[in-house]
């Protein structure tokens, strides 16, 4: 009945009837856009990898408060230390406190 209907139609009234092939100017739209995804995915890639990696680093601290402003070493690398103050973390025995090297002003404190 209702195919009849849809066929019948009349002014006014939409064609509700699929297509039986699809449109070239649909195929090329969907063939772009796969591209598109595709180059954007191998662009990205990388950074949402590195973005994984710095969340699960995040993960690990349980509060910034208990830590040092970030330090860059001269070769590159960036220590981030604990306070000796930070209470322990909650899979770390309690730590004993550690004297600190007076400064020298000879480079770094480690």
């Amino acid at each position: 009945m209702l195919a009849a209907a849809v066929a019948i139609g009349g002014p006014g009234l939409p064609a509700f009837a699929a297509d039986p092939e699809p449109r070239p100017d649909m195929e090329e739209f969907k063939r772009r856009l796969d591209e598109a995804w595709d180059d954007m995915m191998r662009e990205l890639g990388p950074t949402i990898d590195s973005l994984g990696a710095l969340i699960d680093t995040l993960d690990q601290i349980d509060g910034l408060e208990n830590y040092e402003r970030p330090e860059v070493l001269p070769n590159g690398d960036i220590v981030i230390r604990r306070k000796a103050d930070a209470p322990p973390l909650p899979d770390e025995p309690e730590r004993a406190p550690t004297e600190t090297p007076e400064d020298d002003g000879k480079g770094i404190k480690t």
